[in-house]
């Protein structure tokens, strides 16, 4: 997986923070001084609807250069199932006789 730079959480965490805490002041100042908090308002969801803008697409752009297939991805080993748990028969669905695979209760799919 990608580490996220200095970039990434200017624009995916701090910047959006940073906005909202203006939205909440706004919205505290919004009974006493109404035509200043809704222009306030108004600009903090043109904010985040660029910021929002700009982040769909460096999205877009990481998974079409590839670069998210380039990130080291870890082994994936098969769990063996504990010595001593119950494992159940599955059924080949063919002949009607179980199968030689095993699979353990509650097990997925």
């Amino acid at each position: 997986m990608d580490t996220p730079d200095r970039e990434d959480w200017w624009w995916y965490v701090l910047t959006p923070c940073g906005i909202y805490a203006t939205l909440l002041i706004a919205a505290t100042m919004l009974p006493g001084h109404p035509h200043a908090s809704l222009f306030v308002i108004a600009g903090v969801v043109l904010s985040l609807l660029l910021i929002g803008i700009r982040n769909a697409w460096d999205t877009v752009t990481y998974v079409a250069t590839g670069e998210h297939e380039k990130a080291p991805v870890a082994a994936q080993v098969p769990a063996e199932p504990p010595a001593n748990s119950p494992q159940e028969v599955v059924p080949d669905s063919n002949r009607g006789e179980p199968a030689q695979t095993t699979r353990n209760p509650g097990e997925g799919e």
